[in-house]
């Protein structure tokens, strides 16, 4: 069965549908489209056997007068009168997928078949040959017996797989940095992440430089927030990483509003003495 059917780019703007959508709506050029669907289902030859105008207007779902529907398309040629019955015109030309499916389906059938009796024939051949240990009675052969036990046939055990070394382990330079650097919110979190990053860029020759960067970095966020400046919180040490964060310059720390007071004040008064 067809599950489809070719409709041809231009068929609205060929003069026959121009001439249908002007006569009676652009209802009736959707409704021909409806028959070709119907004709490539269930009658895909192209020939409307069996059919009348009624039923051919009603496989269309044309709510209209049947009868005049039907005649404006052999008037326009998009039916034909055959010998026996209606036909889609020129439906062999537009439509040789569809017209040919029968006899594709056809074809599959027979593939289907001939690979299901070669398959069992082969398997026939091969059945003497596999029943030829059972042939003199119905019980089966007695089972080998089990050879005798030697230290040639003594199973080996395989040596034991040796540990794997922590991945921190070997890393010391790592687990220092991961000791100074500070928590985020309270937590610490993502130490897998951070020793992913430091190993693939190789940071461990410069720990002794990452570890007094973080460090330097935390007594002027302490500085800052002692004299009341806001600081914000670290990153997580894997974005610190990944980021380069350890080459930050360090500025000065802030002045508070009541020290930035003050210094105006001083300023003010040494400028009127």
């Amino acid at each position: 069965m067809n599950t489809d059917f070719r409709l041809d780019v231009g068929f609205f703007d060929h003069h026959k549908t121009r001439r249908l959508i002007a006569s009676l709506g652009l209802e009736a050029a959707w409704s021909l489209i409806r028959l070709w669907a119907f004709a490539a289902v269930n009658k895909p030859d192209g020939r409307l056997s069996g059919m009348t105008d009624e039923d051919i207007a009603a496989a269309c779902h044309y709510e209209g007068d049947a009868i005049g529907f039907v005649a404006e398309l052999r008037r326009l040629r998009w039916l034909r009168n055959g010998r026996r019955s209606t036909c889609l015109n020129d439906w062999s030309d537009h439509q040789p997928f569809a017209i040919n499916a029968p006899r594709r389906q056809a074809a599959a059938r027979k593939a289907a078949k001939d690979r299901w009796n070669r398959l069992k024939s082969e398997d026939a051949s091969r059945m003497p040959d596999a029943c030829e240990p059972y042939a003199p009675s119905n019980a089966p052969p007695e089972p080998p017996e089990p050879p005798e036990h030697t230290e040639q046939t003594e199973k080996k055990k395989p040596p034991p797989t040796p540990r794997r070394a922590s991945r921190s382990g070997l890393f010391e330079g790592f687990t220092r940095f991961w000791a100074a650097y500070p928590p985020r919110n309270g937590t610490k979190r993502g130490r897998a992440a951070a020793l992913a990053v430091w190993e693939k860029a190789a940071l461990e020759p410069n720990a002794e430089e990452l570890i007094a960067a973080i460090t330097n970095q935390k007594r002027h966020r302490d500085e800052c927030r002692n004299a009341g400046v806001f600081c914000a919180e670290f990153q997580d040490a894997e974005r610190w990483l990944k980021n380069g964060r350890w080459q930050d310059e360090i500025g000065d720390v802030p002045e508070t509003e009541d020290q930035q007071r003050e210094r105006e004040i001083e300023e003010w008064a040494r400028s009127e003495s």
